[in-house]
């Protein structure tokens, strides 16, 4: 204590001790008032900005989220319904057997099965398997079209997945442009492969949204007789 404070007594350094704690205490606590406060600001601007982007989405959304509605499965549309919803049909395609371009608005004369997959997929397998069957029991009465839709897979693997189970059509890997429109016209579920995704557009444009799961043959023979 004589080499820290020299010519200070016990008492006397008590008493300063004693002197400056209330002047310690104070100003942390303050701060750490001002902290919490601090806090709670930034906590509520958070919520705010959050707020002010769910509102935004929604009021951006509103005309699509309706569409999709409209489009909800089993449900035939025109081709001018909803305003932006024929884009997906302009974007060039590429056979993987032939290489050759196509789009799907091209493909007139027939029916048109588009189906989005992943060759992963065994539930999608399942389903290409049933238009395999379809395409045996009414040849030639539509034209099926797959797109993939795996960002980790390329044309290589979509033609082994086409070759090794002997699916007929034209095969495409989905560019991200195509995965866009779908998903804006008919909701993310368009690109859930479990769902087994699927999408009926007729020789005069009308399109149908097929419902969820595997179909067979028979449904989807009576689909197309029914809405095309």
């Amino acid at each position: 204590m004589l080499l820290c404070c020299p010519g200070k007594t016990s008492a006397s350094l008590e008493n300063m001790a004693g002197s400056a704690l209330p002047e310690l205490i104070y100003p942390t606590g303050m701060i750490v008032v001002q902290m919490q406060k601090n806090t709670l600001f930034l906590v509520i601007g958070v919520l705010i900005i959050a707020l002010v982007a769910v509102l935004l989405l929604f009021f951006q959304g509103g005309p699509s989220l309706g569409n999709s509605a409209k489009i909800k499965a089993g449900a035939a549309i025109s081709p001018d319904d909803g305003g932006n919803g024929s884009d997906w049909k302009a974007v060039p395609l590429r056979d993987v057997s032939t290489s050759r371009i196509f789009r799907v608005r091209d493909l007139a004369g027939k029916p048109v099965l588009l189906f989005s997959y992943t060759a992963w997929c065994s539930i999608c397998t399942a389903q290409q398997n049933e238009i395999k069957r379809l395409q045996a029991i009414s040849p030639g009465s539509f034209t099926a079209v797959g797109i993939d839709i795996d960002p980790y897979e390329n044309e290589d693997v979509v033609r082994k997945h086409q070759s090794d189970n002997q699916f007929y059509g034209l095969y495409a890997v989905a560019p991200p442009e195509m995965t866009n429109e779908l998903t804006h016209e008919f909701g993310v579920d368009i690109i859930s492969p479990a769902s087994a995704p699927m999408v009926l557009i007729c020789s005069n444009g009308t399109v149908t949204r097929l419902d969820r799961g595997v179909k067979s043959a028979e449904v989807l023979g009576q689909a197309i007789q029914m809405r095309c």
